[in-house]
């Protein structure tokens, strides 16, 4: 039985977050830790990806709960380890994107989730598994694919929606959408896709609240599909995704709960279809994404409720 005194805490930190910046917190944090006799060691990743294996290996190395310290793409990378290894999830959020950790209840102050350690329960949460990669809060595919696509290489210095915002102004001067069939729980359609998200967390992108209807309780993963609208029209639509006001526009957005979803590109024409979960690329091309209900164990605040926030869909 899980108890706080018997959690042996492998924390895995990314010093890349925030651009390096978020290494000056480390010290105040370790205080923190050792203050409220947490059992933990530190670990540094060194490259893309190390935070999965890291993750991963903490089964064999005695512990029973991995710890992301970072933002929501090195919570991406543990979450992936600790599906994997079985084991629980925490989070210390110290990024400039930390939807994932706020849907569980932890605000984004750091010091929150080093609280959580000693004082959350772990509850069992819905996941989304994408070909071979687990999405613990969102997925996406078309144009959202582009943008994480576009930030690993421009507006470096600029984080949260603000830079998502940037690039989605930028890549629709030439965007085009993506001829797919989709095939949603055995029901096939041929489309022009703008965007497709899929998941168990409610936002993304810092705040776009793109899945307002979802609960990480459900069985079914809440689904918006943005179709072929243009680009003024879509940039039009972008602002209210914040507000989740999007839901609104059904002649453009389609708001469905689904268990499967298969996407795959039309190979004849010369456009790329990219997906990202948590702002890490994953795949081109073909798309299975699956649910998979109760698939992760996490550590969440004592008061922490599921239903939240709601927003009925069909």
């Amino acid at each position: 039985m899980d108890t706080p005194d018997n959690r042996s805490i492998k924390i895995i930190f990314n010093p890349a977050t925030r651009g390096g910046k978020a290494k000056k917190k480390l010290p105040k944090i370790e205080k923190l830790l050792k203050e409220i006799d947490i059992d933990y060691q530190l670990f540094e990743t060194t490259a893309p990806l190390d935070a999965i294996s890291m993750a991963e290996d903490a089964k064999k190395e005695g512990f029973n709960v991995v710890c992301s310290l970072g933002g929501d793409g090195t919570a991406h990378e543990v979450g992936n380890g600790a599906i994997r290894a079985g084991l629980t999830f925490a989070s210390i959020p110290i990024g400039s994107g930390n939807d994932f950790v706020g849907g569980l209840g932890i605000d984004g102050r750091w010091q929150d989730g080093v609280s959580n350690l000693q004082d959350g329960e772990i509850k069992e949460i819905s996941i989304v598994k994408a070909n071979d990669r687990y999405s613990i809060n969102i997925l996406d595919a078309g144009i959202g694919g582009d943008i994480a696509k576009a930030s690993e290489k421009h507006l470096k210095w600029i984080t949260g929606s603000k830079k998502y915002s940037l690039l989605t102004i930028a890549l629709l001067t030439r965007h085009k959408p993506y001829p797919v069939k989709l095939t949603i729980d055995g029901k096939e359609e041929n489309c022009n896709l703008n965007l497709i998200a899929a998941g168990f967390g409610q936002t993304f992108g810092s705040g776009m609240n793109v899945l307002p209807g979802a609960r990480f309780n459900h069985d079914k993963m809440s689904v918006a599909i943005i179709h072929d609208i243009g680009k003024f029209k879509f940039l039009r639509l972008f602002p209210k995704v914040f507000s989740a006001k999007h839901v609104e526009e059904t002649k453009y957005v389609t708001m469905i709960r689904a268990s499967e979803i298969i996407i795959e590109p039309d190979e004849s024409h010369n456009k790329v279809l990219r997906g990202e979960a948590e702002g890490e690329l994953f795949s081109e091309g073909r798309i299975k994404i699956t649910a998979i209900p109760k698939g992760m164990k996490v550590l969440t605040p004592k008061d922490w409720d599921f239903n939240n926030r709601s927003v009925k869909i069909k």
